[in-house]
């Protein structure tokens, strides 16, 4: 089956197409599962670029540089996860 072509100014971004507004910035993509759906977008700033996340169901949101997410990537995988695990997760911190 074929699929259309993403509308012009389209780009894609991680699991869905996004449109760029007249700055460049990409509109919010919602990724969602059954247990969350989370807003992302790229902003572009005079101070640079940064990723945004934002809680669909409580509008909370956290603006992320570059250094922070490299930061992430170069961590150990138990770094990761107390980095993930705070606030409502943290509960879950002994879970394996």
């Amino acid at each position: 089956m074929l699929q259309d072509p993403p509308p012009a100014g389209a780009v894609h971004a991680g699991l869905g197409v996004g449109r760029q507004n007249d700055l460049g910035d990409l509109r919010e993509v919602v990724i969602a599962n059954e247990f969350a759906a989370v807003g992302v977008r790229v902003l572009h700033q005079g101070s640079g670029t940064r990723l945004v996340l934002r809680d669909v169901d409580s509008g909370m949101s956290v603006s992320l540089d570059p250094l922070d997410l490299v930061s992430f990537c170069f961590a150990s995988p138990e770094e990761q996860r107390r980095w993930l695990l705070t606030d409502i997760y943290a509960d879950g911190a002994e879970r394996s």
